[in-house]
């Protein structure tokens, strides 16, 4: 049996509060279309170019599941995925 402490891997166990950092720039407005996500941009002093933040509560994996769908349709790279500590049902 392989659980997901086994593998060293996460899973995702319900609602809880997610920060997805993304390389380029998410327009602000599109919160909306990001369930409800707050989007905030970095403008950092490397070349890469500015990143953005997108902080807020993901009810399901489908929801997940659904940003990393709109950040490929955008074509920006996504960074990296944290949960936020102490923001799980």
């Amino acid at each position: 049996m392989n659980s997901a402490s086994q593998t060293g891997q996460t899973g995702f166990s319900g609602a809880a509060i997610y920060r997805i950092t993304v390389r380029g720039r998410v327009p602000e407005s599109w919160n909306d279309r990001l369930s409800g996500m707050k989007v905030s941009t970095i403008n950092t002093s490397s070349e890469d170019g500015p990143q953005s933040v997108l902080e807020g509560l993901l009810r399901d994996q489908s929801e997940l599941s659904g940003i990393f769908n709109t950040m490929f349709h955008l074509q920006l790279e996504i960074i990296r995925l944290e949960q936020v500590p102490g923001s799980s049902d």
